[in-house]
């Protein structure tokens, strides 16, 4: 209980900054394959469960970025059933704060300075202070990407597999694997099931057990499977266009008009709802393809970083929109395949309004987005789409779900976007 209030202690104690940007994994040997570790504020890393034990022993790392509230980066190995602690050397992510000749320690001398004589021979370190659980990004490989148009071309490492590792005071008690998008499938799918009550999952749990008496296979009776693929492009009616090694289309998990409404371009790359404006006779554009809630599909391997491509369309009549290089401030790449902040981006196209007397708006056309560095090529194509279009607060009532870990509530972004529209 003590190790585990050390913990928390940790988390708390880190600046809120921090918990938004995604941290710098770890490595781990794992089956004699170089992987990831996950640490961040919800998997505190093992040597930072070690500095929080040992209050005596001096932590010569420094938190020079939020990408890296560890100060390092550390490598471990799983061997004989045990986690050790192989390397470690101070995090580079911030060259301005991290000068190399003021760096008086070698990074081999980082074992021996904490640990001693704790060090074996081989140069690693028994990790016996450990009590908890990893999650290893494993089985990596190498893909590269390339369009006909790029000469280059880019590599990215990907995993395909998962590994659950459960440790006592260093030792495996459990070790569990699962391919990557299975994974993701499961955990939502668990997390689903825990919000159930307790009564509901007795009660269908027996209800299950008796259908099992009679046929194993039970759930195949009848022939109930859907037809066809799920999550299939006959599903959607909205996608983005991607080219890398093949042309994938991925379906828009987005697409909206917002009357009476602008947008306010802050300092988040994202736009989202807290960002819009109140202003009479203009209206916006949203179509965007999400990093998180794409559905599982044929797409899953290409679909990469966010695309938003958000337009202030002006009033809502029948027109026509052209894009060109000036307007690249309408498109943003977030975090899109090499993780590049700022990538230079292009877009052009076309987009063909069609506003009819009840207020339904179809809209056809397309726009090309492209970037360099990384190199994306990207197309949305509309064929007379219909397009919803909602009032901010009903569309804020869309973004701000109740049943979201961390719950917003839409009424009080409202409130907050007129307050900002007056002082506008």
């Amino acid at each position: 209980m003590k190790k585990q209030i050390q913990i928390l202690a940790i988390i708390f104690l880190i600046p809120f900054a921090a918990f938004s940007t995604e941290q710098t994994s770890d490595y781990i040997i794992y089956k004699e394959d170089k992987c990831e570790l996950v640490t961040h504020w919800l998997f505190p890393s093992p040597l930072q469960v070690y500095f929080t034990q040992n209050k005596s022993v001096k932590n010569p790392f420094k938190w020079r970025s939020t990408a890296n509230y560890r100060g390092h980066i550390a490598t471990y190995e799983i061997a004989e059933g045990k986690l050790f602690l192989v390397a470690i050397e101070p995090d580079r992510t911030s060259e301005e704060s991290f000068d190399e000749k003021k760096e008086k320690t070698n990074p081999e001398d980082y074992l021996k300075n904490i640990f001693g004589d704790k060090v074996t021979p081989e140069g690693k370190v028994f990790a016996n202070w450990f009590s908890g659980n990893i999650r290893v990004f494993a089985k990596s490989e190498k893909k590269k990407y390339k369009h006909q148009e790029d000469k280059k071309g880019y590599e990215l490492e990907s995993f395909s597999e998962i590994v659950l590792i459960q440790l006592n005071g260093g030792v495996i008690t459990r070790e569990t694997s699962f391919p990557i998008n299975e994974y993701w499938n499961k955990f939502r799918l668990y997390l689903k099931y825990r919000k159930l009550p307790q009564e509901q999952i007795n009660a269908i749990a027996e209800h299950a057990r008796f259908l099992d008496r009679f046929d194993k296979e039970w759930e195949k009776i009848g022939n109930i499977e859907p037809k066809g693929k799920v999550h299939s492009e006959k599903d959607f009616s909205v996608f983005l266009t991607r080219y890398l090694t093949k042309q994938v289309n991925i379906p828009l998990t987005d697409f909206a008009i917002v009357k009476d409404a602008t947008i306010h371009f802050g300092d988040s790359s994202y736009i989202i709802g807290s960002d819009l404006r109140i202003r009479k006779g203009n209206h916006i554009l949203f179509l965007e393809m999400g990093a998180s809630n794409v559905p599982n599909g044929p797409w899953n391997n290409f679909t990469g970083g966010s695309v938003q491509l958000v337009v202030n369309i002006g009033d809502l009549k029948t027109k026509k929109i052209t894009f060109n290089e000036k307007d690249t401030g309408l498109m943003n790449l977030i975090n899109n395949f090499g993780g590049a902040l700022n990538p230079q981006k292009k877009v052009d196209g076309v987009l063909h309004f069609n506003v009819a007397h009840n207020s339904t708006v179809t809209v056809s056309g397309h726009v090309k987005l492209s970037s360099k560095d990384p190199t994306t090529y990207q197309e949305i194509i509309l064929e007379d789409n219909n397009i919803p279009v909602y009032s901010v607060k009903d569309y804020l009532k869309l973004q701000y779900d109740p049943d979201d870990p961390i719950p917003q509530n839409a009424e009080e972004v409202y409130k907050e976007i007129l307050n900002k529209s007056k002082n506008n």
